[in-house]
This record gives structure tokens, C-alpha cells and sequence, in this order.
């Protein structure tokens, strides 16, 4: 009934229904009210799956409708109900949100020729086009619409929740605790103060953090703070707080910067991986031994470690430059900084190599092996790697791989000679992947240097050397030649395969 239209051709008889209306619906306003609370049946913020239901999930299109059905129902002025606990900013971002939403819905109906509630990824690149989506700067027009759609969802999901909230509170009389903070610094203060245990906070306070003014002197002051919060046995519950109210993005800008970007691989943008894991961090911290031998300051940038490994990059320099700049900021002594940073550029390790590699190649074995350094650094980003796979439901394949995985890279660890001669490569192939003479070559070459199998072969040659003799091997079945320049040698060339 609420919201219903009704087209009458007599006057007097619409006169008629529409005050019957109205009677039935003030005669039953709690009895509605509680049908449509219905559908708001937890209050909490869950994290949103990059495929989804844009009607029925978190912030999809009932949720929409079922609020703006409540807030006609309690209408009382000519003024929007919702206005009573937002302001028209919110009101208009909400507006926004739902908006592109309904667009989304009819660009899914349109590409399907049916009424289509699932968004897909494997859709996004017609609908980006359907809707004349853009690239920009260095993101795509498909990373753009799915930062977008989950954005509006979580949008909808948090404003359709906490309205519903306060009207909720408002039918059971029930007392709502009020926060009010002045500073960033004060928000951070009352979040410490608090007992350090798992805490499902309300979207009251969410609400407040949203609405909380501040500038860059607050910030750098709540900084000091923000670091006290990975000292916390429980700082996931803080962090997703921070994340939620937005507040995040000024204490933690690099992390920003992926926050509801697609990673085409999962179930989740890279910013919620990275959350889920720290969740199952905390999970096992006190279970697992390798995590019960950190130090509480390792523990410390552990979690930082995995709060920043939702950024993405190729190119380790650039990694590690964003990660000290990052962490000056915070009081940290410049031997646990290092010890992130080893922990930090080789997060995915683990995770490429199960992926992408042959783990029984000696080279592939050798190169982590020489990366990692230590038996210890293995172990731990094994356990990370574990971790992450178990937060995001990874199959029983994958685990046995990465079991396996470890038992070939302690086996390296345990012959000398391999490490040494394995470090050496390693820092040679680095330099060898920035000189101009291999960028020169053509991606298919590129990796088949990379894969040469004999360490000594890319220890000994120069870059020059290296690339002239790979063309060779790559462009013939075999070849040989002499060599008289300092002595007589017989040089042969197999091929790469």
C-alpha cells in the first residue's frame, strides 16, 4: 500500500480511497514499520563480494526501496523523514548512489535482454561500455565500474541501515548511546581506552566518525595514536571501524588508494582481502607457534605489513619506497622497519610461485630461497600466505601445493652452496631486469632469460652476453662457433624451450 499509485477517473471516488488509504496506513504504522524492519535484520557492516545481487545483498536495491517505504510511512511534513537524522549531504549521497545503481540494473537488463540481478565480472567490460565508462589515469573503465558498484552498495548498505536503526530505536523507545567528538585525536583516544577484545561497534559511532570535521595538523597528532592501534591483541575490529567511517584514508593514504579496486583472481576487492586475512591473523595469533614467537613489536608491523600488502605493484622499488614513506611517520626502530620491509616485498611470494610456477623447478626454488634469506622469513610468510588462503576460501589443491612448495624451499635452505650461488643470481638478475639492453627485448626473450636454468650461465656473462646468446638459442635448433679473442673455445648454443 505505501507508495501504491492509484489512477482514478472519478474525483469523488479518489477523494475517497485516498483517505481510506491514509487511515489504514496511520491505524497500522507500527504493524508496516515492523514488516519492512524485517529486512534489516543485522546492523553491522559486512564485506561485499565484487560478484553480487544488486537487489537482494548489502546495499542492493531492496534494501533502498524498503527504507524510502519506511521513511513515506513516518512521513509527517513535507520534508524528506530521513532529514531528522541526516543531512541533506548524506541525503544527497545516498541519492547518488542509489542512482547509479538503478542505472547498473538497467545497462545488466539491457546486456542480458531480460530482467538480470546478478552482477557478474565477467559482464563488467560490456557494461563499462554500455555505460560509457572511462579510463583514468591509471586505472581502467572495468576497474572503474566495479570501484563504483561496490562503493554504491556499501553507500546504500551503511545509510539504509542506520535510518532504519533510528527508526527501529525510535518505535522501541530505546535509549541510543550519543558520541560526540571534537578532534580526530579524541576519536582515537576513546577507541583505546576501550578493552581490547573483539568488538562489533554500532553504526551510531560509524555515523559520528562519518560526520567528524578535521585538517592535516589533527591528522599528524592522530598519527602517534594510529600506531598505538597494531599494538592492540585486537586491532581488527578498530581498523575496519576506521575503514567503514572513512577515516581510514587520512591515516593510512597508501591503502587508500585500493579501496574498492577489482582483483579480477577473487571474491573480494584488494582492500578486503587484505582485511579478511588480518581478522584470520588475530584468529590464529595465539594458536599457531610461529605467530606465538613474535615479538610484540613484530606483531606490530606484521599487521601493518598486511594492512599495505592491498596495494599492488610490479616493481619492488616502488613497493619499498611507499613503505618507508609510509612508516617514518611512526616511531619505529630502523631494525624492525627493515624486517617489515623483507616481509613486506615478499608478501605474494608464496602465493605467485603456487600460481604461476613449476615449485619443483630447482631455479624457482633457489630464487625464494635466496630472497628470504632465512629459514625464519619462510616459515612466517608460509604462515601468511596460509592465512590469506584460509580467509578467502581457497580449495584443498591450493593448499597442498603450498605445502609442498615449503617442504622444496627448506630443502634449498639446507645446501650452502645452492644460497650463495642462488644470492648472487638473484642480485644480478635484478639489476639485469632494469638494464636497457633487456627491456629492449620482446616479453616472450625477457622470460626466457629469466628462466635459464643455470645459475652460473647468468653469474658469469654480461647483460650483453647473457641477451646475445639467448637470441641465439631462441632464434636456432643449434649452433657452434669458435672463439680466439683471448684463447681458442668452442662455444655451442642450445635452444630455449
Amino acid at each position: 500500500m505505501i507508495q501504491t499509485r492509484f489512477i482514478c477517473g472519478s474525483r469523488i471516488l479518489f477523494k475517497r480511497i485516498k483517505i481510506k488509504f491514509e487511515s489504514i496506513l496511520k491505524e497500522n504504522k507500527n504493524d508496516f514499520a515492523k514488516l519492512l524492519l524485517e529486512n534489516f535484520k543485522e546492523f553491522d557492516i559486512p564485506f561485499i563480494k565484487q560478484e553480487f545481487n544488486i537487489l537482494k545483498d548489502f546495499g542492493g536495491l531492496n534494501h533502498l526501496r524498503s527504507l524510502e517505504s519506511l521513511l513515506v510511512l513516518f512521513k509527517t511534513s513535507p520534508k524528506n523523514y530521513a532529514l531528522n537524522f541526516i543531512d541533506e549531504k548524506n541525503l544527497s549521497e545516498l541519492r547518488l548512489a542509489g542512482d547509479f545503481l538503478l542505472s547498473l540494473k538497467s545497462a545488466m537488463n539491457l546486456l542480458s535482454a531480460k530482467d538480470e540481478d546478478e552482477f557478474l565480472l565477467i559482464n563488467v567490460h560490456d557494461l563499462s561500455e554500455l555505460m560509457y565508462k572511462k579510463a583514468k589515469k591509471h586505472f581502467g573503465a572495468n576497474e572503474l565500474l566495479v570501484q563504483k558498484a561496490l562503493q554504491s552498495m556499501h553507500t546504500i548498505g551503511f545509510y539504509t541501515h542506520f535510518l532504519a536503526k533510528q527508526i527501529q530505536d525510535g518505535l522501541n523507545h530505546t535509549l541510543k548511546q550519543e558520541y560526540k567528538f571534537k578532534t580526530l585525536v579524541e576519536v582515537l583516544e576513546y577507541l583505546l581506552k576501550l578493552e581490547d577484545k573483539h568488538v562489533i561497534f554500532d553504526l551510531n559511532l560509524v555515523f559520528a566518525l562519518r560526520r567528524l570535521k578535521y585538517g592535516k595538523k589533527d591528522i599528524e597528532k592522530a598519527l602517534i595514536l594510529f600506531e598505538k592501534i597494531f599494538y592492540k591483541r585486537h586491532s581488527f575490529c578498530v581498523l575496519k571501524l576506521l575503514l567503514d567511517s572513512g577515516i581510514l584514508k587520512d591515516l593510512c593514504k597508501p591503502f587508500w588508494t585500493v579501496r574498492f579496486l577489482s582483483d579480477e583472481e577473487g571474491n573480494y576487492s584488494f582492500d578486503e582481502q587484505v582485511f579478511l586475512m588480518l581478522s584470520e591473523f588475530e584468529k590464529y595469533e595465539d594458536e599457531l607457534e610461529i605467530l606465538q614467537k613474535l615479538k610484540t613489536d613484530e606483531k606490530m608491523i606484521l599487521k601493518l605489513v598486511i594492512l599495505l600488502s592491498a596495494i599492488e605493484s610490479e616493481n619492488e622499488i616502488s613497493l619499498a619506497g611507499i613503505y618507508r614513506a609510509y612508516c617514518s611517520k611512526f616511531n619505529l626502530k630502523n631494525e624492525i622497519l627493515e624486517w617489515g620491509l623483507k616481509i613486506f616485498k615478499n608478501n605474494n611470494a608464496l602465493k605467485d610461485l603456487v600460481e604461476k610456477e613449476d615449485i619443483y623447478n630447482p631455479i624457482v626454488v633457489s630464487s625464494l630461497v635466496s630472497k628470504l634469506e632465512n629459514l625464519e622469513n619462510l616459515e612466517l610468510l608460509y604462515t601468511l600466505t596460509w592465512l590469506k588462503a584460509k580467509a578467502l576460501n581457497y580449495n584443498a589443491f591450493y593448499f597442498r601445493v603450498l605445502d609442498k612448495l615449503l617442504e622444496n624451499a627448506k630443502q634449498g635452505f639446507e645446501d650452502e652452496n645452492l644460497l650463495e650461488e642462488s644470492a648472487r643470481r638473484v642480485k644480478k638478475e635484478l639489476t639485469l631486469k632494469r638494464s636497457k639492453i633487456f627491456l629492449e627485448q620482446d616479453e616472450i626473450l625477457q622470460d626466457k632469460i629469466i628462466h635459464i636454468k643455470s645459475n652460473l650461465f647468468i653469474i658469469k656473462n654480461t647483460f650483453e652476453d647473457i641477451v646475445m646468446i639467448s637470441k641465439l638459442a631462441k632464434e636456432n635448433d643449434f649452433k657452434f662457433w669458435f672463439n680466439n679473442e683471448t684463447n681458442l673455445s668452442l662455444q655451442i648454443v642450445a635452444p630455449l624451450h
